[in-house]
């Protein structure tokens, strides 16, 4: 390994943080490690404090200390600490704290831990390594939702993003979930990834005690757990709601979240999850492991430029290229072509606003789909053509005349619950 390339300095003893280092340096982000003060000296010194380090907060004291005393001269070294959850408010919410540093409570992740360095090294403006992603569906190329050769399904893992809230998302992916399912009979799963304030639930007219929780809060998520805690809409596709206590969130495994995505993954052709607008550790590793990223936006000021930001970090961290731009009310506001200028890539999919249409089919629980199942309206057209381009084909056309009949008993149904 070339001493000049090092990007992380990894202090510690503790060989379980061994992995850590093998992770990031197979995905490109070389790193020294350093195992007393002396050897962090020489650590830092060889990158021209040009570094990111991980500190194991387990260090003897008077060692901690130098080591910190090290990492913050002039100019201070981005650190990232690995503390005790005792002292981990102590650490966090210490107003002195240098503005790059960050504090994690042992144990954690070692997937946990790159995501952070990862995040952390943007956020200094080092250098991302590029990384291979998985091409986007071409129309006219085979299915690669197909089962695998084992029996399996080697399903795709969507996940619906925006930077800004009130833009549509959750409308969208409800939608694209229930189109996959009717018009492709794709086996499909809806996730709502908002933990606090998701709207699948609503959305979709289904309840049940039965929620994201019970699979990510304390134990390891098995494939029988996963099956049990999902719920059947009328339209096949499954959902997993989001807890229905807020105060639930903050006792929920982010890392547990992303590995009970992997196993969904193989009971279902598309695992569609709803997030919410921000880049915190559950959306990091929801965003690394999925296959296709859905990014939604509007032509507003404040959306674009949140959206802009965002994909600066998805291009450090290597996202773009399984990125789908989708403009959701796109008959009005900012131009399409100055709005691409602003975010270095084109739309793939616009979708114009239909205001009252689309507020009263969700307050109906209904689709866009159930609600106009002949198209009339342009939002469900263009729904129906982002439907088109995310399959990778068009509508299998024996579907369209069963798929309407069977919108319309939906809908019927969705009006006598309301």
């Amino acid at each position: 390994m070339e001493t000049s390339a090092a990007q992380i300095v990894l202090i510690a003893r503790d060989s379980e943080l061994d992995p850590l280092v093998q992770g990031l340096e197979a995905d490109g982000i070389y790193c020294l490690t350093a195992r007393s003060v002396r050897e962090a000296e020489e650590a830092v010194e060889r990158t021209q404090g040009r570094c990111i380090a991980v500190v194991d907060g387990a260090l003897p004291s008077d060692e901690a200390f130098q080591v910190y005393r090290l990492l913050h001269g002039d100019p201070p070294v981005p650190t990232l600490m690995l503390v005790t959850p005792g002292n981990y408010q102590q650490f966090a919410l210490d107003p002195h704290r240098f503005a790059l540093d960050e504090f994690v409570p042992k144990p954690v992740q070692n997937d946990e831990l790159a995501l952070r360095v990862k995040a952390m090294m943007f956020r200094a403006g080092m250098e991302m390594p590029a990384r291979q992603v998985a091409p986007l569906i071409a129309p006219g190329t085979p299915d690669l939702t197909a089962v695998s050769e084992g029996g399996e399904r080697d399903g795709m893992l969507v996940v619906v993003f925006a930077a800004k809230g009130g833009v549509g998302k959750s409308m969208i992916a409800t939608n694209l979930a229930i189109g996959l399912q009717q018009f492709y009979e794709k086996k499909t799963l809806l996730v709502d990834g908002d933990l606090w304030f998701g709207d699948v639930g609503v959305l979709m007219n289904v309840r049940s005690t039965r929620t994201l929780f019970d699979i990510t809060s304390g134990h390891e998520p098995d494939f029988a757990t996963v099956q049990q805690v999902v719920v059947e809409h009328p339209s096949g596709v499954s959902i997993l709601l989001r807890p229905p206590d807020p105060a639930m969130v903050d006792r929920i495994d982010p890392t547990a979240v992303t590995r009970a995505a992997a196993l969904y993954r193989q009971l279902y052709d598309y695992v569609i999850v709803d997030t919410h607008p921000a880049f915190d550790e559950m959306n990091l590793q929801l965003l690394d492991a999925a296959d296709r990223i859905l990014v939604i936006t509007t032509p507003e000021l404040s959306a674009t430029a949140n959206t802009s930001s965002f994909m600066q970090i998805a291009d450090s961290l290597g996202y773009k290229g399984k990125v789908t731009l989708v403009l959701n009310r796109a008959n009005s506001g900012i131009r399409l072509d100055a709005l691409e200028e602003t975010l270095g890539m084109p739309v793939t999919s616009t979708i114009v606003s239909a205001g009252r249409f689309v507020v009263e089919s969700a307050n109906e629980g209904a689709s866009l789909f159930a609600r106009d199942p002949t198209m009339k309206e342009k939002v469900t057209r263009d729904m129906m053509q982002l439907l088109e381009h995310f399959a990778g084909q068009p509508r299998p056309a024996r579907k369209v005349d069963k798929a309407k009949s069977e919108a319309g008993r939906l809908f019927a149904g969705f009006r006598r619950r309301s």
